[in-house]
């Protein structure tokens, strides 16, 4: 095995957290546990910002498609409704890669939880703007991620609609790094992802079904959880994985969680030990969020585990269903040893890498070793 660099262990780490499941999260919103975190890392962008191109998906869907399509790419979509022009703004920015931001400020808590639709955009966008403060607890209980609910008044003007607009902007773009695999190996790598994730969500179509039916007979709760977690250039995306954790469980990272324990559903237990839970993160391989290897995402809050990929350069990759980390232990390595084979793995880069991670990635799988 390839030397890691010497690393202070740090005990208070595990694996990537989980809001819903409780798998690796801080029980408090903001910062992990950890007190050497003494402030966020950067995940905005350095350069001069320039005015936002938004798109506000406020007409019908064929007018929201047709806009998106004849003028330059928006830096963020904004839909109002749900139905078809919000399913019409959810497309546009998943095609055009820009942000999609639910605008919700005269919506009121009664009248939001009459409308199915809208939990549904919210739980795809990366802010939510609201004006009734009793609507963001509506929202939670739908399950959207309460660090997406943002009070925007709607009569406190341009500027604070411009300054949201720009946040939702620096989060999907991230900080300024140049990005890597670059030249023909990185065209080859996302092609190879994305032909590689067609192809697996259509033959794993039938056992995708049959998990999510599965989960839900097994457990109260969705067979889905959507998840805040930092990509390229540590910009924000939404990661989304099946549910092995009973709903309710808090926020908990996994050595506290440990082995066994009895917050883990029966089938959970089966799904984290063959990673069946991650199948559905091979939708990002498709939108080009994450790779077949690299980095695992951190989680949003995990203030220390960015700092130190961004000092590295890690966050230039991709992040991946799997990784160099990952084949040499999963929840149970210390988080300065997993960034130190991040660190490798950024410094070895190579077609001849990735192909042995692939292929040590199965036997990874059949074994229990460090699934909690």
């Amino acid at each position: 095995m390839p030397a890691v660099p010497e690393r202070e262990p740090n005990p208070t780490r595990g694996r990537e957290s989980n809001p819903t499941s409780g798998r690796e999260s801080n029980p408090t919103r903001g910062r992990e546990s950890n007190p050497t975190s003494e402030r966020e890392p950067s995940r905005m962008s350095d350069s001069a910002s320039p005015p936002v191109r938004a798109l506000f998906a406020r007409q019908r869907a064929f007018a929201t498609l047709a806009a998106a399509w004849s003028g330059p790419r928006p830096d963020v979509v904004v839909a109002s409704r749900g139905g078809a022009p919000g399913t019409a703004a959810w497309l546009v920015s998943v095609v055009r890669r820009a942000p999609l931001v639910l605008d919700l400020r005269e919506r009121t808590s009664d009248r939001a939880a009459r409308e199915p639709h809208v939990p549904r955009l919210a739980r795809a966008a990366l802010r939510v703007w609201v004006a009734d403060p009793a609507l963001t607890p509506v929202l939670v209980h739908a399950g959207v991620d309460a660090g997406r609910v943002r009070p925007v008044a709607a009569g406190e003007g341009a500027d604070c609609e411009s300054a949201a607009l720009a946040e939702a902007r620096r989060l999907a773009r991230g900080r300024d790094v140049a990005h890597r695999p670059a030249g023909l190996y990185g065209l080859a790598r996302r092609l190879a992802d994305l032909l590689v994730g067609l192809a697996l969500l259509v033959l794993l179509l039938p056992l995708l079904a049959l998990v999510a039916v599965l989960i839900r007979l097994d457990s109260p709760g969705p067979a889905l959880f959507r998840q805040r977690r930092i990509g390229r250039g540590s910009s924000e995306f939404t990661i989304l994985k099946f549910r092995t954790m009973k709903t309710g469980t808090p926020d908990l990272a996994s050595h506290l969680v440990g082995p066994g324990s009895s917050r883990v559903t029966r089938l959970g237990r089966m799904l984290r030990r063959t990673s069946i839970d991650e199948l559905p993160q091979l939708w990002h391989l498709v939108t080009g969020e994450m790779s077949l290897v690299g980095p695992r995402p951190a989680l949003h809050n995990q203030f220390d585990l960015i700092a130190m990929r961004q000092q590295a350069d890690v966050d230039a990759l991709r992040p991946g269903l799997t990784g160099w980390a990952q084949v040499h232990g999963r929840d149970d390595i210390p988080l300065a040893q997993k960034v130190g084979y991040d660190v490798y793995y950024a410094e070895h880069l190579s077609p001849w890498l990735d192909l042995t991670i692939l292929a040590r990635t199965p036997v990874i799988l059949l074994s229990d070793r460090g699934v909690y």
